[in-house]
């Protein structure tokens, strides 16, 4: 399976079952809406008070399932980060790409 393949893949859907640990790793998942670079980063976004930001500061380890159809789909295991301010201008990018209420939800 070549990254093209799968990059055309990810870009098929919008939304992925992420899943984290909470504490006493405990685990949580979540229904996120993402977007994907052509190197196969999955870009996603969350507000500070969710359970799954907690998660992700506490253990940045995640999984996340994309797409379903006809059960078919992608297990995408990785580690997160939190972009600071000013940073990851081209991320933000590719996800109001796909979400351009993003940006609002961002300034505010």
């Amino acid at each position: 399976m070549t990254k093209e393949f799968c990059y055309s893949i990810l870009r098929q859907h919008r939304l992925a079952v992420l899943a984290t640990l909470a504490d006493r790793d405990r685990p949580q998942a979540a229904l996120v809406g993402f977007a994907v670079t052509p190197g196969l980063e999955i870009v996603f976004d969350t507000v500070r008070d969710s359970r799954k930001y907690k998660n992700l500061i506490a253990s940045p380890q995640v999984a996340l399932v994309i797409g379903w159809k006809n059960e078919t789909s992608v297990q995408y295991e990785g580690v997160a980060s939190e972009l600071g301010p000013g940073q990851g201008a081209d991320y933000k990018e590719v996800y109001y790409a796909v979400f351009p209420d993003g940006r609002q939800r961002a300034a505010d």
